[in-house]
């Protein structure tokens, strides 16, 4: 697990949201297949399929054609060419997962807890 998939867990979980990490896009797509996620977040940096393939992948399959695709990236929003329903930029806090959780229609949006960023 990255530092940086393990931080999205930390604040997730802190959020209320239920989280399972996949090792590489590979092992994600697989597991978003059989679980039928409501959110999947990417990273560009993938071992194996690169952030681009997956990101594409979910729209394509029937189970998770629907679900909302948020990219961690350290890149800006303007600058990339794929298409994503929001971005989580590098580095990031606590009230930043909740305000692109809340941009894609879950949560509250940001609280004033602790902040720790990636």
């Amino acid at each position: 697990m990255t530092q940086t998939s393990a931080l999205e867990r930390r604040h997730l979980r802190a959020l209320g949201h239920q989280v399972d990490i996949a090792d590489s896009g590979d092992d994600g797509l697989a597991a978003a297949a059989h679980q039928t996620p409501d959110v999947v977040f990417v990273d560009f940096g993938l071992p194996g399929m690169d952030g681009v393939q997956v990101i594409d992948a979910p729209r394509a399959q029937a189970a998770t054609d629907k679900c909302y695709v948020i990219l961690a990236s350290a890149v800006e929003r303007d600058d990339l060419q794929v298409r994503v329903d929001a971005v989580l930029e590098k580095p990031f806090s606590r009230q930043d997962v909740a305000r692109v959780m809340a941009t894609v229609g879950f949560g509250p949006g940001p609280d004033d807890g602790p902040q720790e960023t990636s």
